[in-house]
């Protein structure tokens, strides 16, 4: 788990978006049914990894936990909003699935207007 939150934090860093999520699509489909934790851990993981690695953005946490929850055949829907606070505009990104948020529920979310949406690890987008 925290080899995968650095590997996600280092490669948003230098590889572009498109590239990364083909990657990881393609790595998911070679470890098929290959599950690395249970699902009912995999938040308590996250918030474990926050305290042994670089602060993790919003971004490297919902495309970590995007990758497991694939893995476990659930699928999730990454979204991508900005707000404007005093002037400034703030980015944020969050995981659903069915409604749920799983990744990224933070106070206000509801002020932030959806830019796009991007479907699971190795789904292809379906037009919104």
């Amino acid at each position: 788990m925290y080899f995968w939150q650095l590997v996600s934090f280092l490669a948003l860093r230098i590889i572009p978006f498109r590239v990364l999520r083909r990657f990881l699509g393609n790595l998911n489909a070679r470890r098929g049914a290959k599950k690395a934790i249970p699902i009912e851990r995999l938040p308590w993981a996250l918030e474990v990894s926050k305290r042994y690695l670089p602060p993790p953005t919003c971004l490297v946490q919902a495309v970590v936990a995007q990758v497991f929850y694939s893995t476990h055949g659930i699928h999730t829907d990454l979204h991508f909003g900005v707000r404007k606070r005093k002037e400034k505009l703030k980015a944020h990104a969050w995981l659903e699935s069915d409604g749920k948020i799983f990744v990224g529920d933070i106070e206000g979310l509801e002020q932030y207007i959806r830019l796009f949406t991007m479907a699971g690890i190795g789904e292809k987008q379906k037009p919104r």
